[in-house]
């Protein structure tokens, strides 16, 4: 919040109209308001109130006595402020409920209270409210507190600062929230809180996954991993690079076996092919050695049926004749 302009008329002390300029005031930094009892100096802070909410601080409030007893008759009562908020700024034109003499005839009638805000856009003056109700709406969240802790916080040299100390916890917690805006600091510190509790829930998940690689990796390589490896990662990693340059070693071990193994399998086929020949050779040298014992043992009966054949075809000439 910064305040810009701040013009009263016929509000409290002031009879007459009076202007503050606080960027005049502000141009160097800090600024203090002094002055004897009754100058106006709670007035000017009440006006400030009294133009942001309707309303005065404190037990002023209660007697809500705004109108200076000093102002002529038709000189309203009325309270203009300039002000920034979050980065808008307004012009408020605020008037209490007053009585004032009748614009005809005599006596005195009352007007309601009225407010009317202004907000600077382009550089020009638009009117956002017109109404009390319908300003209280459009400065609500600008505002971003209530009338009695914008006068807590605020207006601490009107008493209240006793109020604000005095506040539980919980109320001044959420008072100081809605004053300097903590709520995104609350967002950013649930989003952390939900991603640590995912990164948590990922890390006990790879863990897991670690933990049955380490546990396949002992039971094929039969030696056991560092005892506290899920304190010291490296150690594990360490171990499974051990592990991995013996694999290699055995891997490379195992190849050239393998390329003994091929060649030793290559001169076992030949060997076996060759055997293989010469087993079928014997069986048939056997085959024929049985079949030459088998004709030499029977070739007695040959040479006679031999000899009987001869002597058939020698005496086939004559059979006719021994016939007739």
């Amino acid at each position: 919040m910064r305040l810009h302009r701040l013009r009263v008329t016929a509000f409290q002390a002031f009879a007459g109209s009076e202007e503050v300029d606080f960027d005049a005031l502000s141009g160097a930094g800090l600024f203090l308001l002094r002055g004897d009892t009754g100058a106006g100096k709670t007035t000017l802070l009440d006006a400030v109130c009294f133009a942001l909410y309707g309303e005065v601080p404190g037990a002023r409030a209660r007697e809500a006595r705004l109108r200076s007893d000093h102002a002529a008759d038709d000189l309203r009562t009325e309270v203009e402020l300039e002000v920034t908020l979050r980065d808008r700024r307004f012009r408020i034109v605020r008037r209490p409920k007053q009585e004032r003499p009748k614009v005809r005839g005599d006596g005195i009638t009352e007007e309601g209270h009225a407010c009317t805000v202004q907000e600077l856009r382009d550089g020009d003056w638009t009117t956002v409210a017109a109404r009390p109700d319908e300003a209280r709406a459009e400065l609500a969240d600008p505002l971003g507190m209530t009338c009695d802790q914008f006068c807590q916080v605020v207006l601490l040299p009107q008493g209240e600062f006793a109020s604000f100390l005095r506040a539980g916890s919980d109320e001044r917690w959420k008072l100081l929230e809605r004053l300097f805006g903590t709520e995104r600091f609350a967002q950013v510190e649930w989003w952390l809180r939900d991603r640590a509790r995912a990164a948590r829930a990922e890390l006990h998940g790879q863990l897991g996954a670690v933990r049955d690689v380490v546990a396949r990796l002992a039971q094929a390589s039969g030696e056991e991993p560092p005892a506290d490896w899920e304190v010291d990662p490296a150690s594990v990693r360490e171990w499974a690079g051990g592990l991995s340059v013996g694999a290699q070693a055995n891997a490379v071990t195992a190849q050239e076996a393998a390329v003994g193994a091929r060649s030793a399998r290559a001169e076992a086929d030949r060997a076996l092919a060759a055997a293989g020949e010469l087993s079928e050779r014997r069986e048939r040298f056997a085959r024929a050695e049985a079949e030459l014992a088998s004709w030499q043992a029977k070739r007695g009966v040959r040479d006679e049926a031999e000899r009987v054949l001869r002597a058939a075809r020698a005496a086939a000439p004559v059979a006719p004749l021994l016939a007739a």
